[in-house]
């Protein structure tokens, strides 16, 4: 069983891909050894109807440090939807 698409039919919403669009930005936050170039994602942020992404982006690297993981870093900001009367 793939588990992303039992959560999106469960209606939790892709953080990162609610505000970038697959043909914008892949999002990836992997690399193959020796780490260096993202090539796939498999880190995720998914949150319920009730709120909604404010921002979100993958940190690939810090300047002045070495990056410590074969992942990149997802910063995802949350915000609550107004909810209508």
């Amino acid at each position: 069983m793939l588990v992303i698409p039992e959560i999106t039919r469960a209606g939790y919403i892709d953080s990162f891909r609610e505000l970038h669009p697959l043909g914008q930005d892949p999002g990836f936050t992997i690399s193959a050894p020796p780490y260096g170039t993202f090539e796939a994602r498999i880190d995720y942020v998914f949150h319920s109807t009730l709120a909604r992404a404010k921002s979100a982006r993958v940190i690939r690297s810090v300047p002045g440090y070495k990056w410590p993981s074969d992942h990149a870093a997802l910063l995802v900001t949350l915000t609550a939807r107004k909810r209508h009367s």
